[in-house]
């Protein structure tokens, strides 16, 4: 499958999760994203036909593919992921660290059917 160069926004979210040393790529954000299980970038429009711009990369998109990439690996069932994630956002995060996101209704919903 032919695929576009990644986005601006998604290179920063590789290269923020790099700094933590979390290795991702564009595709696995992509492939997340139509999995269901990424949000999109907030995007917003230029006007008249000029295209779309994302201006700042939600935090919450970061730290989804943070435990993304903390819970899956090749093979690895998506929806044992997201019970492990659903049960990771319950916890309390220790002071100056960022809370986890609880993972997408949908997908959780999935897992447990």
């Amino acid at each position: 499958m032919a695929r576009g160069a990644p986005s601006p926004a998604d290179l920063q979210v590789v290269r923020e999760l790099a700094l933590r040393g979390v290795v991702v790529t564009a595709s696995q954000l992509e492939s997340w994203r139509r999995a269901g299980l990424l949000p999109r970038h907030q995007r917003r429009g230029l006007g008249r036909g000029r295209g779309s711009v994302v201006d700042v990369v939600d935090p919450v998109v970061v730290e989804s593919a943070a435990v993304l990439a903390r819970h899956l690996r090749q093979g690895r069932d998506r929806r044992l992921a997201v019970l492990e994630w659903f049960a990771e956002a319950g916890g309390a995060a220790p002071p100056g660290a960022v809370r986890v996101p609880e993972p997408p209704l949908a997908a959780v919903r999935e897992a447990v059917v």
